[in-house]
């Protein structure tokens, strides 16, 4: 279950995740990631009616803990990728994995791929199942 806030390009909260359908399947390396390679996550969820993917990546995972922009980032996308928002190198990004690594926290600034310009916010509880 999610529990992520929107602001900004979108609003509201997510917390439904949405069933898996071929090529839009829920997924995350959790606690099967070794230390040194990396750690990921893709989930679907609703955003209101519409449904949108979220993924975490989180190179040269050390296990547990918490990681910056530095050493992670994070996209939010529609199914057909025709809106897409990552970290970009400015962005903030403050990702928290938990010491069962199937959950956590994240707070992030994402950049709108399309205009670079706009601002998508993102903070709240994650969790995955491996």
């Amino acid at each position: 279950m999610e529990d992520l806030a929107f602001s900004g390009d979108l609003s509201g909260r997510m917390n439904v995740v949405a069933p898996n359908q071929p090529g839009q399947e829920s997924e995350c390396s959790g606690k099967n990631s070794r230390t040194g390679s990396s750690w990921a996550s893709t989930f679907y969820g609703l955003l209101g009616n519409q449904k949108y993917g979220v993924i975490f990546f989180a190179a040269q995972y050390r296990g547990p803990g918490s990681y910056s922009e530095a050493m992670a980032s994070v996209q939010v996308f529609n199914p057909d990728h025709s809106k897409v928002w990552q970290s970009l190198g400015s962005d903030p990004v403050t990702f928290a994995v938990n010491a069962e690594e199937e959950s956590g926290q994240i707070d992030a600034t994402l950049t709108n791929v399309a205009n670079a310009k706009t601002k998508l916010k993102v903070k709240g509880n994650w969790s995955c199942r491996t």
